[in-house]
């Protein structure tokens, strides 16, 4: 494994692991009854959808122009 995918590798897992972790907070405290914001939600998705829709599409890139840029 190249060092440019262990990079890919450990920004999906990290934005993946943010995610989780937002989403747990966002669960915790629905479930003591406080009100949880719709922005807090947009702000979870947003953060593993856009490193890992990026790292696909850049990958995708990579795969068609026949390397690492």
């Amino acid at each position: 494994m190249s060092n440019h995918n262990r990079i890919v590798v450990i920004r999906i897992v990290a934005s993946t692991m943010l995610a989780i972790i937002a989403l747990a907070a966002g669960v915790g405290m629905t479930i003591t009854g406080l009100e949880v914001p719709a922005g807090w939600w947009v702000v979870t998705v947003l953060a593993v959808g856009g490193v890992v829709g990026a790292e696909v599409v850049g990958a995708l890139m990579r795969r068609k122009g026949g390397g690492d840029p």
